[in-house]
């Protein structure tokens, strides 16, 4: 025994060793400075954990044996290999995930603020309630994030001595605070105390699925995979409640699987304290509980009876779920709403709640479907297989799953902030993995089909993982909230048909704004290849649209689909072989301006520009392209960019119907070219390249994504 525990704190200290080479390594390699301690601390005390974990003995292998139900598939000596690898497989992820977040430096993203302030506000001022004082006592113990604090946004609901409210009760907050005095003791940057949280819960969550969760070894692998391999990592280097939330999910869905009712009730409480639509789930657990409860009745007990005989019990399950309740408590006696996101307005929007739910499910840029489309098709089988064998414990999981999603689907803002996947998903998509993985084996009998079963759900983990790299595994940084996912966009490119997504999802995500729910039409979507793949658009449009865009193939079809408009918003769905491009008349002399205030560039812009400011737009990505169409027969015309440039210096080639007509590095002086007309109403395609585009985000400078070149203020074509 004794040899065993030396063994085990000399593969802990082995590990935390390598670990923190492997950190240095990274960050010198990436120019950064050394990073000093902070990251060896936070290894140690997770290694101090799984060492505590896994050197201690429980019953849960015992329990194992005692009520796993399915087919032994693999001998005693295989179930240890199983373990073993489960254990190198955790200590290994934990390393990965910390050293992806911890090579970046902590930014503020997302509602940063509401989490943050709260913990100054907890360790100076002894309570949950944001004051002037706060905010600067925020300043001292995150000085990295000194500079965004001043324009932090709140709820505007106040208390009566002038303190203002988070939109979040301040669990997530609470948590973080151990992390926060370890790096002050330690003198390293507080704001990895987020990051090191994150990590901790999460490791928590899959070892406790790993020590306590009754089935066989196998089984807990594909779960362990199926929870890790996920796009909750998108979400670690967030400075938000997301892998808490996700973390206690995972804790509820274990003990309600084991029948630790009252545990099960406890996670899903305090879950619910972080969002309050989780308390959902606990409905469907508390019915399910009163009916197992009711089952256990000797027949010769009348109901009324044996609910007195068992009122205590009852009670005393009811009181797991109370702790879910004081945020609603508390912001009553603070504001009179018990909601502040209902009483903010956050359930009215235009769009309805069950096209959200629908919209949570399957879209391609938020959506349940790009990872776990495979377990979605498994849930509608199983469902109805489970019906014939009558496991409704399956029923249950589903229900949870189904309500919970409906539930935070009465939220409108739909398009806020994400990595990846919506924010909701990500953690509410635990209740899916536990439902399929945990059944399926109950509920198929033959043999053949459990295994086209498994295999299907390792493609789906292998799928899962190839989006989650793709994407990024810090934060999703490949990708923006504010533009089509490349799942999204590659459906839209080549089967635009297919993909039909909410229209404030397709304004958010085409015209790249914050939620999106305010626009005009049309709004056009244009693929790589410059042609317009997507259009959303009324009658009204039908004039501007005629007069501003010419399929190359097949004109009349184009002419059919836009007489086919009524008032009500619809797509046009453009296949590629019709070629459809924009080609509006531009009178000679007229300037195109690029500002927000007298914006009229979009008459002409295929692809390549941002979305309008106060001063112009930036280009964003190395090639802009405009088209147009003129009534001039001039031989020569000449072309004339006033723009501005990011950097000192940036090279640009213009091209003018394939011809490069200009080829010299811009340093914020007018762009000046002249180019041969192609005749009346012939179209003129001007393409601008910039290879220097980069983002603010790869210089370390912000989080945009953007690939900046040249600030654009306005063109003109004279003759």
């Amino acid at each position: 025994m004794e040899r065993n525990k030396i063994k085990r704190g000399m593969l802990i200290l082995a590990s935390i060793m390598l670990y923190f080479a492997l950190l240095n390594m990274l960050s010198r390699f990436r120019g950064g400075a050394d990073w000093g301690t902070s990251p060896l601390v936070m290894v140690g005390a997770v290694g101090f954990f799984l060492c505590m974990l896994f050197s201690t003995k429980t019953q849960s292998d015992k329990r194992t044996k005692d009520f796993n139900t399915a087919e032994s598939l693999f001998s005693q000596r295989a179930e240890t290999n199983i373990k073993k690898i489960i254990y190198i497989y955790l200590v290994a992820y934990a390393f990965l995930i910390l050293a992806v977040n911890s090579i970046h430096a902590p930014m503020p993203i997302g509602e940063w603020d509401d989490y943050s302030l709260p913990i100054a506000s907890i360790l100076t001022g002894h309570n949950f309630e944001i004051s002037s004082a706060d905010v600067l006592a925020h300043k001292e113990l995150f000085p990295n994030w000194a500079d965004y604090i001043d324009s932090y946004y709140l709820t505007g609901f106040y208390t009566q001595n002038g303190e203002e409210l988070t939109w979040y009760f301040p669990i997530y907050s609470l948590v973080c605070i151990p992390f926060v005095m370890l790096l002050q003791i330690l003198h390293q940057p507080t704001e990895y105390a987020f990051i090191f949280t994150n990590t901790a819960v999460l490791m928590l969550a899959l070892v406790f699925v790993y020590r306590f969760l009754k089935v066989n070894s196998s089984k807990k692998l594909l779960m362990i995979l199926m929870l890790s391999i996920h796009p909750i990592i998108f979400y670690i280097g967030w400075a938000s409640a997301e892998v808490l939330i996700y973390s206690l999910l995972v804790l509820a869905m274990t003990c309600w699987y084991n029948k630790w009712f009252k545990r099960a009730a406890l996670s899903i409480s305090v879950a619910g304290m972080l969002n309050s639509t989780i308390l959902s789930v606990g409905i469907i657990m508390i019915i399910s509980y009163l009916v197992r409860l009711l089952k256990s009745r000797n027949t010769t007990t009348g109901i009324l009876r044996f609910v007195q005989m068992n009122m205590f019990q009852i009670i005393e399950y009811g009181m797991c779920y109370t702790l879910g309740l004081i945020p609603f408590v508390y912001n009553y006696v603070n504001t009179g709403n018990f909601s502040l996101q209902i009483a903010y307005g956050f359930t009215n929007g235009t769009e309805s709640t069950f096209s959200r739910f629908l919209s949570y499910l399957f879209d391609l840029n938020y959506g349940y479907f790009p990872y776990f489309p495979s377990l979605l098709v498994l849930a509608v089988i199983l469902l109805a297989a489970s019906f014939f064998v009558r496991k409704w414990s399956f029923w249950e999981l589903i229900l949870m799953f189904l309500l919970n999603t409906y539930m935070f689907s009465f939220m409108v803002h739909i398009n806020c902030g994400q990595s990846g996947i919506a924010r909701y998903n990500a953690w509410c998509s635990t209740i899916l993995i536990f439902a399929i993985c945990l059944y399926f084996d109950e509920i198929i009998s033959k043999k053949y089909w459990r295994i086209a079963t498994m295999a299907s759900m390792c493609i789906g983990i292998v799928m899962s993982g190839c989006i989650v790299l793709r994407y990024g595994l810090y934060m999703a940084n490949r990708t923006s909230y504010v533009q089509m996912t490349p799942i999204a966009q590659y459906a839209l490119d080549k089967f635009p048909a297919l993909y039909n997504p909410l229209h404030s999802t397709f304004n958010s995500r085409t015209t790249g704004v914050d939620g999106g729910y305010l626009y005009d039409t049309p709004i056009i979507y244009t693929a790589e290849d410059g042609y317009i793949r997507k259009i959303l658009a009324t009658s009204e449009d039908a004039e501007q649209l005629l007069n501003s865009y010419i399929s190359c193939e097949d004109e009349k079809w184009f002419v059919n689909q836009v007489e086919n408009l009524t008032e009500k918003e619809s797509y046009i769905s453009v296949p590629q072989s019709y070629r459809l491009e924009k080609c509006k008349q531009y009178k000679l002399g007229e300037t195109i301006l690029f500002d927000a205030d007298h914006f009229n560039a979009g008459d002409y812009i295929v692809s390549g520009m941002s979305h309008p400011e106060e001063w112009g737009t930036w280009t964003d990505g190395n090639e802009v392209i405009l088209k147009f169409q003129t009534e001039s027969s001039a031989e020569r015309l000449h072309g004339k960019i006033i723009c501005g440039v990011f950097g000192e210096m940036q090279s640009v080639k213009v091209y003018v119907n394939g011809l490069c007509v200009y080829d010299t590095p811009a340093t914020g002086n007018p762009i000046e070219f002249d180019f041969n007309n192609p005749g009346e109403k012939k179209l003129i395609e001007l393409v601008i390249e910039l290879p220097d585009a980069i983002s603010p985000k790869e210089l370390s400078q912000s989080e945009d994504l953007r690939k900046l070149s040249l600030a654009v203020q306005s063109i003109i074509i004279t003759d």
